[in-house]
C-alpha cells in the first residue's frame, strides 16, 4: 500500500506476540480425549491459522478452528473497512480507536476472537476438513 501525504498504512499481525504455542502444544500432547484437546486449544489460542481434527479411543471426533485470529465483528468491518482497491486486503481505519480489534475477556490474549465464538465440534460420528492439522490423541 503506497503511503501518501494523507495516508499511512501499518500492518498488525495477530501472531506477532504469540508466545502461547509452546504451552498449547504441551497441553495438546497431554490431552487424554478430544474434550481435553479442545480445552487446550481454547485455553491458549496459540495455533496460527490451522484447523485441528482429532479422534480419541472413546469414539469422540473433534473438528476445531480455534486459532489466533483477530476479534473483528461484521459490524466493525462495516463501520471501519477502508476501500483500498484490493478486495483481498482488509484494511481498517487505524485513526479511529473504535476500529481496533475488540477485546473479550474470554479470549486467551487481548484482541483475539474468543474460543466460544470459533467453530468447534465434538461428535461420535466423523469430522473432516480439506486443510487440516491431523492429531490422534493417545491414551
Amino acid at each position: 500500500m503506497p503511503w501518501t501525504e494523507e495516508h499511512v498504512y501499518v500492518m498488525r499481525d495477530v501472531n506477532y506476540e504469540n508466545y502461547r504455542s509452546g504451552d498449547q502444544y504441551r497441553d495438546i500432547s497431554q490431552a487424554r480425549n478430544v474434550e481435553e484437546l479442545r480445552m487446550a486449544l481454547a485455553a491458549h489460542q496459540g495455533a496460527a491459522f490451522v484447523n485441528t481434527i482429532a479422534a480419541d479411543r472413546e469414539g469422540g471426533a473433534l473438528y476445531a478452528d480455534m486459532s489466533a485470529i483477530p476479534n473483528v465483528s461484521a459490524d466493525l468491518l462495516e463501520r471501519c473497512a477502508i476501500n483500498t482497491g484490493n478486495p483481498r486486503l482488509i484494511t481498517l481505519n487505524g485513526s479511529n480507536p473504535s476500529c481496533d480489534w475488540q477485546v473479550d475477556p474470554g479470549a486467551a490474549y487481548p484482541g483475539l476472537m474468543p474460543p466460544a465464538e470459533q467453530p468447534s465440534l465434538i461428535t461420535d460420528t466423523y469430522v473432516s476438513n480439506s486443510n487440516d492439522f491431523i492429531l490422534v490423541v493417545k491414551p
